[in-house]
C-alpha cells in the first residue's frame, strides 16, 4: 500500500511542477505559490472540479491529462491486487480440493460402517 500511496503524491507532485513551469510568470494563476498549487492538484485528484469559466485552454489540457492518469493508476492498482488475489487462491486450490475430497470419503466411509452394522 506505501508504494501507491507514494505513486500517488509523487504523480501529484509531478503535475504540480507540470504546472508551475507552464504558468511561470503569467498573470492568471501567477499569484499561487507552489505548495497552494499543490493544493490545487490535489484537491482535483479527490473529486473537486475546477470552475470552468476561469479555465484557459491549457488549464484544460492538463486537467484532462491529470483525471486520466490518476484514472490509469487507480484502474492499475485494481488490477494489481485482483491478479495478486487470484494467485493465492490458485496456489492453494489444490489442497482445498484434496481436504474437500477427503472429507468425502470421510462421509462416505461413515455411511458405509452405518449400512454394514
Amino acid at each position: 500500500m506505501l508504494p501507491f500511496i507514494s505513486l500517488v503524491y509523487i504523480s501529484v507532485l509531478m503535475f504540480t511542477i507540470i504546472d508551475r513551469v507552464l504558468f511561470f510568470g503569467s498573470n492568471i494563476e501567477g499569484s499561487l505559490s507552489t505548495v497552494q498549487r499543490f493544493g490545487k492538484i490535489y484537491s482535483v485528484l479527490f473529486g473537486e472540479n475546477p470552475n470552468a469559466k476561469d479555465m484557459t485552454n491549457l488549464e484544460w489540457a492538463i486537467f484532462f491529462i491529470f483525471t486520466c492518469s490518476m484514472n490509469i493508476i487507480a484502474f492499475n492498482l485494481l488490477i494489481s491486487l485482483v491478479s495478486n488475489t487470484f494467485d493465492k487462491v490458485m496456489t492453494i486450490l489444490p489442497a482445498i480440493q484434496s481436504k474437500a475430497k477427503a472429507e468425502i470419503l470421510v462421509e462416505i466411509g461413515s455411511y458405509s460402517a452405518a449400512i454394514s452394522t
